[in-house]
């Protein structure tokens, strides 16, 4: 096993009362890292969060490319439909931005929501193009582009 050392520096305004918030992550094939840090103005690093994630068989990993979703319809006027060919887990994210890349709406999937077909309501929206972006827990994206009307 290999190991990851990273050396992070940082060079912050001398500003007597502020309190530095920090986070890193690292998304590897199988396996996932955040750490979240707080830095004090005496230069004193505290970990506020470590979270480390592992999929025992690289294959379980949610690879995602294009082929395996579909939007429809597509135009759409109400509502759009996202469709899966497999189970998306706990984690993933969908999310919705208009064509400058704000983003609209986002849902993290949760247990009780994993399924096949996700829905968004887009007749908030004014007519247009927008970007559906789905990423999986182990970091793979895919991007699909809908029309509003």
């Amino acid at each position: 096993m290999k190991q990851l050392n990273t050396n992070i520096k940082a060079v912050l305004p001398n500003i007597k009362t502020s309190i530095y918030k920090i986070a890193w992550a690292f998304i590897l094939l199988t396996a996932s890292i955040k750490l979240h840090a707080q830095i004090d103005i005496a230069g004193e690093m505290d970990l506020t969060k470590k979270t480390f994630n592992q999929s025992e068989n690289p294959a379980s990993a949610d690879l995602f490319n294009d082929a395996d979703f579909k939007l429809y319809p597509n135009p759409a006027q109400n509502v759009i439909n996202i469709q899966s060919k497999v189970k998306l887990k706990e984690g993933v994210t969908l999310t919705l931005y208009d064509i400058s890349g704000t983003i609209l709406e986002k849902k993290v999937l949760e247990s009780s929501m994993t399924k096949k077909d996700y829905a968004f309501n887009i007749s908030k929206f004014t007519d247009g193009q927008y970007i559906i972006g789905i990423r999986s827990i182990d970091g793979s994206y895919v991007t699909k582009k809908l029309i509003k009307r």
